[in-house]
């Protein structure tokens, strides 16, 4: 079984599009909509939520992308990447919920 991943030179055009947006909701849009059949290794999720400004709006972004993540046992390391300890502790139980 071939595993789901996304290639360097490919992630690479996928930031190269995400950084033609110029407002948050239009780069929020384009990663839910690459997150429904691309499968993004945990570095390359955290470099593209990195790239969204509106800290809110990350831990949702984040659990849309956990199903497809080939590298899961990761997953966590997103949380230091969210701002308010109540994000991190959402998505730390949302990660826990998925693993039973």
């Amino acid at each position: 079984v071939a595993v789901c991943e996304e290639s360097d030179a490919d992630f690479e055009k996928v930031m190269k599009n995400l950084r033609t947006k110029f407002f948050d909701h239009e780069r929020i849009k384009l990663i839910e909509t690459l997150a429904i059949d691309h499968c993004f290794k945990v570095s390359q999720i955290k470099t593209m939520v990195n790239e969204i400004s509106a800290a809110a709006r990350k831990p949702d972004l984040l659990k849309k992308m956990y199903d497809k993540c080939p590298d899961k046992k990761n997953f966590y390391l997103l949380a230091d990447d969210l701002f308010f300890a109540s994000d991190k502790q959402d998505l730390e139980n949302f990660i826990k919920s998925k693993s039973r």
